[in-house]
């Protein structure tokens, strides 16, 4: 059984060996058009034709422009989950054009349309667009826990987490992970970036899985195609060491 898939929409994972020692499928969407920040509908309708009932737990889909995808595997699980989120921006923008789905709003419209999301943990977010947040009137607010960034490494910080997690009656959980949550010491991506340590996000993660059980776990937020090879090596790292926290190996 394949361990990965590897969607890729602009070609970068071409330039990248991370999933090479895994067992993974390859999805090539490099020329499907309407994509980019924002799905339209006939993009949508290919997409999860290709995609099936995808098998693989763990996707990788590029940088943090196609972060709409956590949406369309969300979907596809059909029992109560507890959704964690690390990100550096909320991802709950209303639509700007109609009810087309986008990398901005992609939490919000999961959050309304998706009885199956019971908690939300977004971690390491921005603290002036958590603030935005609850300005918006949204019953499905009362269900998020926000850890902003300027606190997301303190120690205490993590253990609260963990135990608020832990306490959550639903065995489920996903998590949906985009790299600008993380500090640009760690590596460089297209958005703006967070503040949290590598060493913080394993121990979050290990302590998280101890006593859940891992539904789907997704990985974008890739620097741009063009970047310079430093950036594109520290992706490709990054993305390597992301891996082994969730599969076993040497």
């Amino acid at each position: 059984m394949n361990e990965l898939s590897i969607i890729d929409f602009n070609g970068m994972y071409k330039l990248q060996n991370f999933y090479k020692k895994y067992n993974y499928k390859y999805y090539d969407f490099t020329e499907i058009e309407g994509t980019n920040c924002y799905l339209d509908q006939t993009a949508k309708e290919k997409i999860e034709d290709i995609l099936g009932d995808i098998s693989e737990t763990i996707r990788f889909f590029d940088s943090g422009n196609y972060h709409y995808m956590s949406k369309l595997f969300l979907d596809k699980i059909k029992k109560e989950t507890i959704l964690v989120v690390f990100d550096h921006h909320p991802d709950m923008q209303k639509p700007a054009f109609g009810d087309i789905l986008s990398c901005g709003g992609w939490l919000d419209v999961a959050l309304q349309s998706n009885k199956f999301i019971k908690k939300v943990f977004i971690i390491g977010v921005r603290k002036d667009l958590m603030k935005q947040c609850f300005e918006e009137d949204n019953d499905y607010l009362k269900k998020i826990v926000f850890v902003n960034e300027d606190i997301v490494n303190d120690e205490v910080t993590m253990e609260n987490i963990i135990k608020d997690i832990r306490k959550e009656k639903c065995e489920n959980i996903y998590f949906s992970i985009d790299k600008d949550v993380f500090s640009k010491e760690e590596v460089i991506v297209n958005w703006d970036q967070g503040k949290i340590r590598f060493d913080g996000f394993s121990f979050l993660i290990k302590k998280i899985m101890d006593d859940k059980n891992v539904t789907g776990v997704d990985v974008c937020g890739d620097c741009e195609k063009s970047s310079a090879y430093e950036e594109l090596s520290g992706n490709d790292t990054l993305n390597g060491r992301i891996c082994r926290l969730f599969i076993n190996c040497d």
